[in-house]
């Protein structure tokens, strides 16, 4: 991980896969210190689960950082953050005082710079929102959506029912 967060306890590294459970011990790490740094550290709202790569705790106070393997901060890049941020927020009862992206910068001796992106998060967070409301439609319509197979498959990242569509027919 980076350097500058020695000292965290890695949820990922103790339980694996079983994401159901990041969630709570999550809390319990977050109420049991003061000050902690938890990397996959997992928090759930309105049936949503986001893991952030790294959040530190500072008393009722939350900064939560996001790395990409990536020198140039992108909208998904935002839109992530984005749900992190609102996620994070809603699952309380901790105060979200920051957001943000890590990108690679090999100017820099670390090899990294940490951007706040915090701002441009709460201007797009409205949307966020709607673009959350409107996924969980489409899962509570019970059908396959009726949309052909496309680019929007592979990016921004390959989707993970490309299987599945292939199967059923929708390309």
């Amino acid at each position: 991980r980076l350097r500058g967060f020695q000292g965290a306890v890695d949820l990922g590294r103790l339980l694996g896969r079983n994401i159901i459970h990041y969630p709570g011990f999550t809390q319990y790490f977050l109420k049991k210190r003061a000050s902690c740094i938890l990397y996959e550290a997992g928090f759930s709202a309105e049936n949503v689960l986001v893991l952030a790569d790294i959040v530190v705790k500072h008393w009722f106070w939350l900064d939560i950082y996001e790395i990409k393997r990536a020198k140039e901060l992108t909208d998904v890049f935002l839109r992530d953050a984005a749900i992190q941020y609102y996620v994070t927020k809603k699952s309380g009862p901790y105060r979200v005082r920051s957001i943000n992206v890590i990108l690679k910068d090999d100017s820099k001796h670390s090899g990294y710079r940490i951007l706040n992106v915090t701002r441009k998060v709460r201007k797009i967070l409205k949307q966020v929102k709607q673009e959350i409301r409107d996924c969980k439609q489409v899962l509570r319509n019970g059908s396959v959506p009726d949309i052909a197979m496309g680019e929007q498959c592979d990016t921004p990242y390959e989707c993970q029912f490309k299987a599945f569509c292939r199967v059923t027919g929708s390309m």
